[in-house]
């Protein structure tokens, strides 16, 4: 059973996938990645990929497989165990229309592996990354739900005959199967393995309480009191969890949701420094130019000015 602080942490996700490139590779080729400084995510969409991982035992993943890669290692792909030839991504790349990469590792055996790769950009309210801690690949298999086949068709469908917004639909896909590996995850394996949000409940539930009420006046003391943590070793963990301390994190999130409602709606500055829980506009417009260097107003003028130009 997931702890229901666990369960407020899913939904709260914010998790952005930039779905960003296309493997093809034939039976007896591979390609060598090196360590990338980002978290990528591969769905395999048809055949079945032979990946090395550094540090990794060797693994086999067929349609439907999903798989988190940690930054900072080394990857090898292959259509089969032992590949002739294996391609530097620099050299066999090319860019699509619609803004894929698209790497096509070539041999003398057709294409029998494709992949479509994202880089997981994830975090909470915009704040804190849960993958950032992430040190071993997460994996699962879900070619058997009804969901993630169907997406991951829809996703084939997209790489064999873009259209419009293709990337865009593939990184939404991405995104809501994502969420259902780390439920699969969870239930199979527990926390293990997950960053620390996952394995301590507490600190979800500290987390969560701000997220869903940001206005609340929250204090290092009674986040601490709901989260059942003393008020020191509370206010030391999460600092070193999340690399700042509660009380950032509440101006955060209020900033965030702020910069929202200003970007969104029409309401009155004043009206927005209320709803997300500053005492008066000067201490809102005070920390909101001290962490995007403009005033409120002037902030909500300029993202209308970029808004309108992206549309011409």
């Amino acid at each position: 059973m997931i702890h229901p602080a666990l369960d407020q942490i899913l939904s709260a996700l914010s998790v952005e996938i930039d779905a960003f490139a296309i493997c093809t590779i034939a039976t007896d080729a591979g390609i060598a990645i090196r360590r990338l400084d980002l978290i990528e995510v591969h769905f395999v969409l048809a055949g079945t990929l032979h990946l090395v991982v550094e540090g990794c035992e060797p693994m086999l993943l067929g349609p439907g497989s999903v798989i988190v890669v940690p930054p900072g290692l080394e990857q090898d792909m292959a259509g089969s165990e032992t590949p002739l030839v294996r391609h530097s991504p620099a050299a066999i790349c090319t860019k699509r229309a619609d803004g894929f990469d698209v790497y096509a590792a070539s041999g003398k055996d057709g294409e029998t592996v494709k992949i479509v790769c994202g880089e997981i950009q994830a975090d909470v309210s915009g704040l804190y990354g849960p993958f950032g801690g992430i040190t071993r690949p997460i994996l699962a298999s879900l070619g058997n739900v009804p969901f993630v086949r169907n997406a991951f068709a829809t996703m084939l469908s997209e790489v064999n005959m873009p259209g419009i917004a293709s990337r865009t639909l593939c990184g939404a896909l991405m995104k809501a199967c994502l969420v259902l590996v780390l439920r699969h995850h969870i239930v199979e394996h527990g926390t293990h393995m997950l960053p620390g949000i996952f394995r301590r409940p507490w600190l979800s539930k500290a987390i969560s309480a701000v997220l869903e009420r940001p206005a609340d006046p929250h204090s290092v003391a009674s986040l601490a009191s709901l989260a059942g943590r003393s008020r020191s070793s509370f206010a030391k963990e999460f600092t070193d969890e999340i690399g700042i301390t509660p009380m950032d994190f509440v101006s955060q999130t209020r900033l965030l949701r702020a910069s929202a409602l200003l970007r969104q709606t029409p309401l009155p500055v004043a009206t927005i420094a209320a709803r997300v829980g500053f005492a008066s506009r000067s201490h809102f417009s005070r920390a909101f130019r001290a962490t995007y260097a403009v005033d409120p107003t002037s902030w909500r003028r300029n993202t209308e000015i970029e808004n309108v130009s992206h549309v011409h």
